[in-house]
Order: structure tokens, then C-alpha cells, then sequence
């Protein structure tokens, strides 16, 4: 069900191959962001976030919330904050802050690489992403890994309709982008 155009979630072989599909989401929407990254955001989530925003408009800060909400203050322009919701160093994104800023900000989005979360926090596993930002699904997009808590290869990306609309229109890993195996499937499950 994940793999069918109905879905808000996709998988793919990898959690890099789900960065760059949002990344293309990003680009696809033409929504013109900048992009508020926090410096220890997964390594994946660097390369996607430079794949998808102009140099110009990508700021790295450890204070994703204050900066975002400073651009987004003196500009039209959306701004999306991108951060790991659970780093692996063993702490977690700011969660208050970043709904605060949803709150507070029409055009603000959130990007946000759960991999270590998901699987071993949240209601049924859902990741702290997820669970703590639930009343703002519509403005949070949430990837993450197969392969951490659940033993298995591959990588999701979940979002708003109209997010996962646009970038199944221009994502190449979702153009060219293998199915997991059996093995995989069932461990995920």
C-alpha cells in the first residue's frame, strides 16, 4: 500500500534514496524555500537538502527555530526547518519549538530524518516526529530507516497529499527505485 499513488507514504531501498525523493518534493513545488538545516541533521539529509535549494537558500544553524522564524519574519518566502528528530548522539529535536514555529509561521515546513526514532518511540513505533507533531501533519514531512529498530534494508518518507503528489511527479527514486525484498518486507511488518 505504500507504493501505490493513493499512499502519503512511500519506501524505498534506502533512507538515502527517500532524502532525495523529498528533496525532489521540494524542488518540484517550486515554493522557492529556504531551508534552515541543523548542522548534525543525518548526512543523507546534507546531500538531499543541497540537491534541492539553491546555495543561497540554505542556512546552517544549531538554532533551527530562532533562525527560521527570523527568515521567515522579514521574508514572504516559506521556510523550512530540517533537522534529525532524534539524533544519534542520543538527543532530540526540539519539539515544542518546532510546533511553535507551525504555529506561529503560515509558511513554515518541517523536514524532518527520524531513522532512530522510529521503531522504538511513539505510539506503535511511530517515531517522536511523528507523535509529537501530530497536529501538523499537513505542514511535516518525516523520513527514516527500515534498518535501525526494525532489523530490516530500506527507507520511508511520509507527508502531506499534495507534497507526495508533487514529488512523485519529478523524484527519480520513485521513478527508478527498486521494490524491498521479501525478507525485508516481512521484517518490517
Amino acid at each position: 500500500a505504500m507504493k501505490t499513488g493513493d499512499s502519503q507514504a512511500r519506501i524505498y531501498p534506502t533512507t538515502l534514496s527517500a532524502n532525495i525523493a523529498v528533496a525532489a518534493g521540494f524542488a518540484a513545488s517550486a515554493i522557492d524555500a529556504t531551508a534552515v538545516v541543523h548542522p548534525n541533521a543525518h548526512a543523507t539529509v546534507h546531500f538531499a537538502v543541497k540537491g534541492a535549494f539553491a546555495a543561497n537558500r540554505i542556512i546552517v544553524s544549531r538554532n533551527t527555530v530562532a533562525v527560521a522564524s527570523a527568515v521567515a519574519g522579514s521574508s514572504r518566502r516559506p521556510v523550512v526547518v530540517v533537522e534529525d528528530g532524534l539524533y544519534s548522539m542520543g538527543t532530540f529535536a526540539d519539539f515544542k519549538g518546532l510546533s511553535r514555529f507551525l504555529d506561529e509561521t503560515p509558511s513554515g515546513l518541517l523536514w524532518l530524518d527520524d531513522a532512530h526514532s522510529v521503531g522504538m518511540h511513539g505510539r506503535d513505533g511511530r517515531g517522536n516526529a511523528m507523535e509529537s507533531l501530530q497536529q501538523h501533519t499537513q505542514r511535516t514531512v518525516v523520513t527514516g530507516s527500515f534498518g535501525k529498530a526494525f532489523g530490516a534494508a530500506g527507507g520511508f518518507m511520509v507527508g502531506p497529499r499534495t507534497f507526495v503528489d508533487s514529488l512523485l511527479k519529478d523524484s527519480v527514486a520513485d521513478r527508478f527505485s527498486c521494490n524491498l525484498d521479501a525478507s525485508a518486507q516481512g521484517a518490517i511488518l
